[in-house]
């Protein structure tokens, strides 16, 4: 049976989202954005990591603009979200983080001092001392935000990614990547938010017209006691030589402290800067989330003040994608949906089970996109993703382009 073309009628107004105050989310309809997350993964900003050579990154934001307003003009693309400080390849800007501190390695619930550091990946960096986001990287952090505005499509930076709290990984240039983990536990957390995360939010305060909502992190649930690599699926997939083990993802963080750094980001966010929150979760069951939060940012959620997300890649290690209406938090969007002809990054030639139509080559992108917005009744979805600076790729190149074109326009598949 063939389904009815998408109409171009008002679309859905979620309950939430009904009023049109300042600093609140309003959605109308079905919103598309994309993840361009970035042209340099974790460094886009200030100076470049200090093993990759003097000077400053030197992004082209006047491209960057220009590519924003070409999508929202052809495709009414009108999010794309942006990831900051990412993994802390960066983090401190343009120095070696290890002379802010300590290496150290986890030890059931303490930590400990290490004889050899140098020896062990699987270590964190006790601070001693906070490192400050520079002027610099303020300032392109700045030129971001000019270009979304310029380009009238709204952005949502992803402050975190939870590469942060995996294990130190050292690229063959020395340059560090993970292993700050304790940077955002106890103790060190609200001097890690200050020095990064608020004057961060103090610049979007210029440009707030640009922002859509301010995620704290990525994907929380990969490196949380509890989450998803803990799981059934994860196991299923190892044991038959599917996935080999994630050896550089180390659930160091509890659950506790995960909702900590989450419900004082958020508080930071909305309370104190007055910008709406997200949370990029990867899952739809947060078994992790403590009631008490979860209570929190439904009522957030419930005068506009936070989004819920959820991610779908879909194949064997992840479920079908739930009703929004099933969703644990309301309103929610799909913060990343695959834009790839395969199924997902793991399993490239198992079909989505969403819908047997889905492994059309020529139509895929546009019935993943009926079946998010018409089908399960999510208000925003957004592609993953533009290449991240690689064309040729199969995510967002003529075929993709061609497929989102005729679906946002409202003309039938192509």
């Amino acid at each position: 049976m063939t389904r009815p073309f998408r109409t171009c009628s008002v679309g859905r107004v979620p309950p939430a989202a009904q009023r049109c105050e300042r600093d609140t989310i309003c959605l109308r309809g079905f919103t598309l954005g994309i993840n361009y997350p970035w042209v340099r993964c974790g460094w886009d900003f200030g100076r470049k990591p200090h093993r990759y050579g003097a000077g400053r990154c030197n992004v082209d934001w006047r491209a960057v603009k220009t590519k924003l307003q070409g999508w929202r003009t052809t495709y009414r693309i009108a999010l794309v979200r942006w990831f900051i400080l990412v993994d802390g390849v960066n983090y401190p800007v343009g120095e070696d983080v290890a002379g802010y501190g300590r290496w150290m390695k986890r030890n059931g619930d303490s930590w400990e001092d290490l004889d050899n550091p140098e020896e062990d990946e699987d270590v964190h960096l006790m601070p001693s001392r906070m490192p400050q986001l520079t002027d610099e990287y303020l300032e392109d952090f700045e030129k971001l935000l000019s270009a979304c505005e310029e380009a009238g499509v709204k952005l949502i930076p992803s402050f975190l990614d939870f590469g942060w709290f995996a294990h130190r990984r050292r690229e063959r240039n020395g340059q560090t990547r993970g292993g700050r983990a304790l940077f955002l536990l106890e103790g060190a957390r609200n001097p890690f938010l200050d020095a990064t995360l608020e004057p961060l939010l103090r610049v979007s305060e210029r440009h707030r017209s640009a922002v859509f909502a301010w995620e704290v992190i990525n994907e929380p649930d990969w490196v949380t006691v509890g989450g998803p690599t803990h799981g059934e699926h994860a196991l299923w997939a190892m044991t038959r030589g599917l996935l080999e083990p994630p050896a550089h993802i180390e659930r160091v963080v509890s659950g506790a402290e995960m909702c900590a750094l989450i419900r004082e980001s958020v508080r930071r966010i909305v309370d104190v800067h007055h910008f709406p929150a997200t949370v990029g979760f990867a899952k739809p069951d947060l078994a992790w989330l403590e009631p008490g939060l979860a209570s929190h940012l439904s009522a957030l959620a419930a005068h506009g003040k936070y989004i819920h997300q959820i991610h779908h890649y879909p194949g064997h290690l992840f479920d079908d994608i739930p009703d929004h209406g099933a969703t644990l938090i309301r309103p929610c969007m799909v913060g990343e949906f695959w834009s790839g002809y395969s199924n997902d990054v793991l399993f490239p030639h198992v079909p989505w089970h969403d819908a047997q139509e889905q492994s059309d080559p020529q139509h895929y992108l546009y019935h993943r996109l009926d079946l998010i917005d018409r089908l399960r009744h999510f208000p925003v979805a957004l592609l993953w993703s533009a290449d991240r600076g690689v064309p040729g790729s199969g995510l967002w190149d003529e075929s993709q382009q061609r497929q989102v074109r005729h679906y946002m326009n409202c003309l039938p598949p192509p």
